[in-house]
């Protein structure tokens, strides 16, 4: 009987052990344009993988956090796409005309709108730092 409460307490300390092994990760980096390494001032950062998408705002020097694990968050390990929202500038008229309407222009390169067009990946394994560079939208 003393043998088997041990070997209950070892196989308790194991499933402990390697459920602590599962815990999410957080990320951080910045986003950089590619033409000048600049940064990308403005937008959200997504990282999708089986229907779970984590977000996070990309600040004016071009940094981002992304499931900080301090705010109790964080991204299951594995491999995500990646891509961009709300990356467009929008500049206001300044004659103040109801016909004047405000102008929005793509910053990046529309491809990087979507996780199935932008060829963005990251296998996430570990709380890590991720710098990307991204192309400037180009005007036809």
């Amino acid at each position: 009987m003393k043998h088997y409460s041990l070997f209950l307490i070892y196989c308790s300390l194991f499933v402990v052990l390697i459920s602590g092994c599962g815990k999410n990760v957080g990320l951080k980096g910045r986003v950089l344009l590619s033409d000048d390494k600049s940064p990308l001032t403005q937008g959200v950062i997504c990282f999708e993988k089986d229907g779970y998408i984590a977000r996070g705002p990309i600040d004016k020097s071009g940094n981002y956090v992304v499931g900080a694990e301090k705010n109790g968050g964080g991204l299951e390990r594995g491999e995500y796409k990646i891509y961009f929202q709300n990356t467009e500038r929008v500049t206001y008229p300044t004659d103040n005309t109801v016909a004047s309407l405000p102008k929005i222009e793509n910053i990046i390169d529309p491809k990087y709108n979507k996780a199935d067009t932008s060829g963005l990946t990251l296998d996430v394994r570990k709380s890590q730092t991720f710098d990307i560079e991204v192309d400037r939208f180009q005007k036809k």
